[in-house]
């Protein structure tokens, strides 16, 4: 009897570890789900639920002030990615945050409220102080987002930075960045959250021949006294696309290279030397858009280049290995 009874929970136990063992883990999960997409364009973004992927152009055209160019942003759920589908937003999709049900839809020009349930728009709101409707110049968009409590912090181009409340769901807030480098300009490209700080993203906006550059480089924020800390400068031009990782934060220059920060060493008026630049990846071509990533990938969209330059650009969706990246 004990023989039988031991064999029993030798064969259960057995079982179980094959069945563990065969589960996929959770990044493998969102690497499969992702890559089951046919394209992507403007952002990736991933909760414990589903990955968000937006379309959409800034603009075809050059028309000053800039209109809106319609787009949609498409939810995947990681479990079952084949029942996607897309909402289609105002203008050009760029951002998504989900807070249980409620999902905000940042776009160029505004932040659009939806219910995940009903897979309807239930608002759309200002994304500046005392500006029910928006008519802005080129590069004064909205750019990226992060939360912070009962705050999204909204990196707005040219203008600076908007902090808006969920509970009264409205900017209570817009700040400048780095004026004192007046007549130059600089643009508010990305942001991501640590603790109470906002890590805004600045590219030169102003372009010059010769002499000193607009600002480039990160704008420290206390998000709850909503004052600048601290510019940190001296950093490359064409960085869009910030990504928090524990103690690192990435930055992603016009997709290349990637360069690695150590938080901790983000301080005084100077960036430091990144602890890792990657130049070259898996296939020809490079990232675009805002990333996302977890402990194992860097989820992208990846903008697929012809090596002899006889074929068009192709956008896929991509998770790339961390080591590939030198990330870790």
């Amino acid at each position: 009897m004990k023989s039988i009874l031991f064999f029993c929970v030798s064969l259960l136990f057995t079982a179980s570890f094959v069945q563990a063992k065969e589960l996929p883990s959770r990044s493998e999960m969102i690497k499969k789900a992702l890559e089951s997409q046919s394209s992507c364009q403007n952002f990736v973004r991933i909760d414990d639920k589903n990955i968000y992927l937006g379309f959409g152009y800034y603009r075809q055209n050059f028309e000053n002030p800039r209109s809106a160019q319609p787009g949609f942003l498409r939810v995947v759920p990681i479990e079952t990615p084949a029942l996607a589908y897309n909402l289609k937003t105002e203008d050009s999709a760029i951002g998504a945050i989900a807070i249980e049900s409620q999902l905000y839809v940042l776009t160029y020009s505004g932040l659009e409220l939806w219910d995940l349930n009903s897979r309807e728009r239930v608002a759309i709101y200002s994304t500046l102080k005392n500006k029910e409707t928006v008519s802005l110049d080129y590069r004064q968009h909205a750019t990226g987002f992060a939360r912070y409590q009962n705050q999204l912090i909204i990196s707005h181009g040219r203008l600076g930075l908007s902090f808006f409340d969920l509970a009264s769901r409205k900017v209570t807030k817009s700040l400048d960045l780095v004026t004192s480098q007046s007549p130059l300009e600089s643009e508010a490209t990305d942001v991501a959250i640590s603790g109470k700080y906002a890590y805004v993203l600045m590219d030169s906006f102003t372009l010059v021949e010769s002499g000193p550059s607009a600002f480039q480089g990160l704008a420290v924020v206390d998000v709850e006294t909503h004052s600048i800390v601290g510019e940190i400068g001296s950093m490359g031009p064409g960085a869009d696309s910030l990504v928090l990782d524990k103690q690192s934060l990435i930055v992603s220059f016009w997709g290349m290279p990637i360069w690695k920060y150590n938080l901790a060493e983000i301080q005084g008026r100077k960036m430091p030397e990144p602890e890792n630049r990657v130049w070259k990846f898996p296939v020809f071509g490079h990232p675009t858009g805002k990333a996302d990533l977890d402990q194992k990938y860097y989820y992208t969209c990846f903008k697929k280049m012809s090596v002899k330059g006889d074929q068009p650009s192709s956008f896929h969706p991509m998770a790339l290995d961390r080591r590939i990246l030198m990330l870790d």
